[in-house]
């Protein structure tokens, strides 16, 4: 069995300590990747909420303008029977 050496200062690698090291990193990269999808999740839902209100909106302002051109059917009828 040949001893491995750290690259940049010739000790003796600890292999404990890399196996930590590697267990570590591993569960940040999973955290990272949850991290990653609950983001992806939220900005489709916001996205999905922006188009419902997108909609909500241009209702409300057809039929803002729908009324306002019945008014204004509405008095020119009135205005022409004068």
């Amino acid at each position: 069995m040949s001893i491995q050496y750290n690259h940049t200062n010739n000790a003796p690698l600890n292999i404990s300590t890399t196996v930590g090291t590697l267990h570590r990193v591993q569960a940040e990269k999973e955290a990272l990747e949850g991290a990653l999808e609950r983001l992806a999740e939220r900005s489709e839902n916001d996205r999905d909420t922006a188009r419902r209100e997108e909609r909500l909106v241009l209702s409300a302002v057809y039929q803002i303008g729908t009324r306002i051109m019945d008014r204004n059917i509405a008095e020119a009828t009135l205005d022409g029977k004068k």
